[in-house]
């Protein structure tokens, strides 16, 4: 069976040794192929085979393709029972038929498909990796007019590694030329008489004569020493040309992760399971112990009627959470959490008109989100809101405290964590080679190649950005006890939330209130006044009761500060060199992202406001896969969307970089 057949395009042998080997299909064909590399994976030698296999594939009408993997016809295939246990586990995993990029990971995390939901030339453009293997098997995309001869070749091209190889089924004349015009040979095509009897398989590969593109596609960090990586195979140990070399022992880690939070745990999770040594850093005494030790947060995507960017990021943010919590969960790694339903209240009749209007004309799932009226949100929730709004089935609530702890203890299994709770770090220092978390007297806490500062507001200062801005921002909650809510069996969220109690001991959590640049850690009247207001509006039944409430006891609380930029979206990713910045200000003036000068080794994870149960584990993802030069889990826009560099950009634009 032809379009099966992994070992026909020689894949099998072309990633032996390898760290990683990525795939890209344009289609994803019911997950034929997908299937067979990832069985031939697992059929060959562990001590031989890449480490991490990823396939990339576009789809462009998901909807019914969990049905198709589920009834695949795999009869032809000798090793049929092995398929049909792997195609079941795909099918488990599908994700929701909605727009944008699905990363799936099976086998521990060695095989990862990430798959885009979009066209073809949407997708190609969107997506950012580096590609091994190419098979172009969407034959009719060219001639029913989804994407031009010219647009596939170069975005092939954009994402081709050194020597890739392509296999095109029946590849016509024209887009044979345009391939060959972006740097592919196809050593058929050079005979005189072969487009006559042109195989229904072509095979080439990436051999260009001169530059072909402005980027290359990404590479792992040059510093990153990945050849220890435990549980892998691994031969001789890799040692990168530019990575640090020490006589005697290792005294430093793979990568420092300074801040223990919702964004720092997280990816201590995601880079133990590549498994990077790890060395974590907080000024506190363990983890969530700041905004991340609030005793529960809720999750859910936000939704706009021209599904903007926030929008687009926070549903990949929240799908992607969800996923890497229930695996976590399945793996024994167990926290407090529930998704099982939130409902998000319009705050007026108006909003909630636009929210219908919205859904009616995104066309989301109802797995997703649907339109509920007041009373369906009473049916659901067992109190009455003042208005109707989104039901999200799979939204809901968590403790964050105990996901930093789940987190870490699963960092730990995998790999060497170790903890330096109650240290500061005053400085970060580069020198051979590595980085150095300095405390205030000069003495060293850790050192790594790679840096991730990931302790909110502190963090642009630490990382001695000047472009990077962030602010404060106070919030206090209110405990309820006795409650007049207490009925309440799902999150209910608009100007304001309230949980239910079965997380908290018969007190139900009431918040919170948004007071930007204002310092005072200690509990305030008028700040639980405003807290009560918001249940008030959201609840109005239990208003009176509320205010009597208030008149006739004090209420606990909790204050904490979230850390948001003026866009409030979250920095995520590699951060910007601002010195050489300056000194190629004129040339920089009109940059891209990928244009800008970066330090080498150093990220950021931070700026998450009120969405770090949203933003971390993608956040984590994200850096994880810049790291090691995987495939972006992202589309290109919303990765730039969190790059902390896109400050400094804006301020080149501006000619405001001296």
């Amino acid at each position: 069976m032809e379009s099966v057949q992994i070992d026909s395009s020689n894949l099998s042998a072309r990633w032996q040794g390898q760290k990683l080997f990525t795939i890209m299909e344009t289609r994803f064909d019911s997950g034929r192929r997908f299937l067979a590399a990832w069985h031939a994976w697992q059929s060959d030698d562990p001590s031989q085979r890449c480490e991490r296999l990823h396939v990339v594939s576009i789809e462009s009408q998901p909807a019914n393709w969990r049905f198709a993997i589920e009834k695949l016809d795999m009869a032809e295939v000798s090793s049929a029972p092995a398929f049909d246990a792997l195609a079941r586990e795909l099918a488990t995993q599908w994700p929701l038929a909605v727009r944008g990029v699905h990363r799936l990971e099976f086998a521990q995390g060695r095989v990862v498909l990430t798959l885009a939901f979009d066209a073809l030339d949407a997708s190609l453009a969107a997506l950012w990796l580096r590609a091994d293997a190419f098979h172009l098997n969407d034959p009719d995309a060219v001639a029913q007019g989804r994407i031009g001869t010219a647009e596939l070749s170069k975005g092939i091209a954009r994402l081709a590694g050194e020597s890739a190889t392509v296999a095109c089924e029946d590849l016509t004349d024209a887009l044979g030329v345009s391939l060959k015009s972006t740097g592919f040979v196809f050593d058929d095509l050079d005979s005189a008489d072969s487009r006559a009897f042109m195989p229904s398989l072509t095979r080439g590969h990436f051999a260009p004569k001169w530059r072909v593109r402005r980027h290359d596609p990404p590479l792992p960090e040059p510093s990153i020493n990945t050849g220890h990586l435990k549980g892998q195979q691994t031969g001789e140990p890799h040692q990168s040309p530019a990575a640090p070399v020490y006589s005697g022992s290792r005294t430093y880690s793979d990568a420092m992760i300074i801040g223990a939070g919702l964004a720092g745990c997280a990816l201590a999770e995601r880079l133990a399971e590549r498994g990077l040594d790890l060395a974590l850093i907080d000024t506190a005494a363990g983890p969530a112990t700041r905004a991340s030790g609030n005793p529960a947060g809720v999750f859910h995507p936000v939704i706009s009627a021209d599904d903007s960017l926030a929008a687009r990021a926070t549903r990949a943010g929240f799908l992607y959470a969800l996923r890497r919590w229930q695996a976590l969960d399945a793996q024994g790694f167990k926290f407090d959490w529930r998704a099982d339903g939130l409902v998000q209240v319009a705050t007026t009749a108006e909003e909630e008109a636009a929210y219908r209007d919205a859904l009616s004309t995104l066309g989301f799932p109802d797995e997703l989100v649907r339109y509920v009226s007041a009373d369906d949100a009473y049916a659901i929730l067992g109190v009455k809101p003042a208005h109707g709004g989104l039901y999200f089935s799979r939204g809901g609530m968590l403790d964050p405290a105990s996901l930093c702890h789940a987190q870490l203890a699963a960092a730990s299994s995998r790999t060497t964590l170790t903890r330096h709770f109650n240290r500061a770090v005053a400085t970060l220092v580069h020198s051979d080679g590595l980085w150095h978390a300095m405390d205030s007297t000069g003495n060293r806490l850790a050192s790594a190649p790679v840096a991730i500062v990931a302790n909110a507001a502190d963090a642009s200062r630490l990382a001695s950005l000047e472009h990077a801005p962030v602010r404060s921002i106070r919030g206090q909650l209110t405990w309820l006890d006795p409650s007049p809510v207490a009925a309440l069996r799902h999150p209910l969220i608009g100007d304001g939330y309230v949980l239910p109690d079965s997380a908290h001991r018969g007190r139900q959590l009431i918040g919170a209130s948004y007071e930007l640049d204002d310092p005072d850690e200690h509990l305030r009247e008028d700040s639980q006044q405003d807290n009560l207001d918001r249940l008030s509006r959201l609840i109005p039944a239990v208003a009176q009761t509320l205010r009597a409430q208030a008149a006739d006891r004090a209420m606990a609380g909790r204050v904490a500060f979230r850390c948001v930029t003026s866009d409030r979206m979250p920095m995520i990713g590699q951060l910007a060199d601002e010195e050489t910045a300056r000194q190629q200000a004129g040339r920089l003036s009109g940059a891209w992202p990928l244009d800008l000068p970066r330090k080498g080794g150093l990220y950021g994870a931070y700026g998450y406001g009120s969405r770090g149960l949203t933003w971390a584990a993608l956040g984590a993802e994200i850096i994880a896969s810049q790291i090691l030069g995987e495939p972006l889990p992202v589309t290109r826009d919303i990765a730039d969307g969190f790059d902390p560099a896109r400050f400094l950009q804006r301020a080149l634009r501006q000619r405001a970089v001296h």
